[in-house]
C-alpha cells in the first residue's frame, strides 16, 4: 500500500522526535519515550462523531472497535478463522470468533461510506 506508506513516512517526518534512533510514527507530543496515547485518538473520534451529528449517548465506541471491524473484514474476505486469528495475534480461536461475530460486511461497508462523508483525506487523493 504505497499511499499509506507515504502518509506514514510524512507523519514520521513531522514528529518532533524524528531524529531519534527509533522514533514512533504515532508520536507523543511531550515525550520521545512514549507513543501517542489513546486519549488523543479518542478525542479526535469524538470530534468527528460530533461533526457528523452522531450521538455518543448510550454508545461504547472507541478505536478498539476498529480492531473488531478489521477482524470481521478479514474473516469475511478469507473465510479462514485460523488465519484471521493469527493476523489479529490471538492465541485462542474462541477469542477470534468472539471478535468477528459482528454485523455483516454490508453493514460495515455502509458505515464506511457514512464515515467517508464525514472525513476527508486529501493527502491520499494527492498521492
Amino acid at each position: 500500500m504505497p499511499k499509506v506508506e507515504k502518509l506514514m513516512l510524512a507523519l514520521l517526518a513531522e514528529s518532533p522526535w524524528a531524529e531519534n534512533e527509533n522514533p514512533f510514527v504515532f508520536y507523543n507530543k511531550t515525550s520521545a519515550e512514549k507513543p501517542c496515547n489513546d486519549v488523543n485518538f479518542r478525542q479526535g473520534l469524538y470530534r468527528a462523531m460530533e461533526k457528523a451529528g452522531v450521538s455518543r449517548e448510550g454508545r461504547r465506541l472507541d478505536f478498539h472497535s476498529l480492531r473488531h471491524t478489521a477482524g470481521t473484514y478479514l474473516l469475511d474476505a478469507t473465510g479462514d478463522l485460523r488465519k484471521t486469528g493469527q493476523i489479529l495475534g490471538h492465541k485462542d480461536l474462541k477469542m477470534t470468533a468472539r471478535y468477528c461475530d459482528h454485523e455483516s460486511a454490508e453493514i460495515i461497508e455502509e458505515m464506511g461510506k457514512q464515515a467517508a462523508n464525514i472525513l476527508s483525506f486529501p493527502a491520499i487523493e494527492e498521492a
